[in-house]
């Protein structure tokens, strides 16, 4: 046990050398010229994936437009195209390339958005982390990570209902999971068509036609229902 213990010292004393030869050369001019170009591609990468989506967005504003009735516009400005090139200021973390400026609350910090989908009795089902700072693209992957949790251990039972607040809302991917047939209940963040006050007269014996329509009215319409909203309500209780 002594010659074991005194072979453990030397290796811990002689620890200190060797991170100071290792800092050194990550301090090298060199290898920082390295990382400040990988960073700089990653930025581009970054850039060309925002002109994708905005031409994207623009593409489906276009279909939506060609929808409507002649005479009608969408409401709304067309989406601001990205800036054309990576700006001179911009920043990246050579430190952990992989994160991103991530928003908790009312405060900014550098890390990584963490999900989780849990099931009844608060098991964690599926966990995984994102270097996104927002949900609204998550509903698909979490989905997909917790039918890859339920078949790798074999679960009999699939997924009942899934419940996501109102950040996880995106119409691409909630189409794709009821088109799937999937049961999702997803808080529309908007105020129900379905309801009328009470003082608001009603013109010529019919309802006003709801603006709000698509798959926003049909969550609405579902979060009418007294089984919905007892599932929504439960939310809270297990995350």
């Amino acid at each position: 046990m002594l010659c074991e213990a005194a072979d453990a010292d030397a290796k811990e004393d002689a620890e200190p050398a060797r991170r100071a030869v290792t800092s050194s050369r990550q301090s090298s001019p060199s290898s920082r010229l390295r990382k400040l170009e990988a960073a700089r591609e990653r930025l581009e990468a970054e850039l060309a994936e925002e002109h994708a989506q905005h031409s994207a967005r623009i593409e489906r504003r276009a279909e939506k437009q060609a929808a409507l009735a002649p005479g009608r516009r969408l409401q709304g400005r067309d989406p601001a195209p990205p800036p054309a090139a990576v700006a001179a200021d911009a920043k990246a973390n050579l430190t952990d390339p992989d994160s991103s400026t991530v928003k908790s609350g009312f405060r900014f910090f550098q890390g990584y958005n963490a999900q989780a989908a849990v099931a009844e009795g608060q098991f964690v089902v599926a966990a995984e982390l994102t270097n996104e700072t927002t949900d609204r693209h998550q509903l698909e992957p979490m989905i997909a990570a917790t039918d890859r949790m339920l078949k790798a251990i074999a679960h009999p039972n699939a997924v009942g209902i899934t419940v996501a607040d109102a950040g996880y809302w995106t119409d691409r991917q909630l189409a794709a999971a009821l088109a799937e047939g999937r049961r999702v209940l997803l808080n529309p963040s908007t105020s129900s068509p379905l309801k009328r006050p009470a003082e608001q007269p009603v013109k010529l014996g019919r309802p006003a036609p709801p603006r709000i329509r698509g798959l926003r009215r049909l969550m609405h319409a579902l979060l009418e229902t007294q089984e919905c909203r007892e599932v929504y309500g439960r939310r809270r209780e297990l995350v």
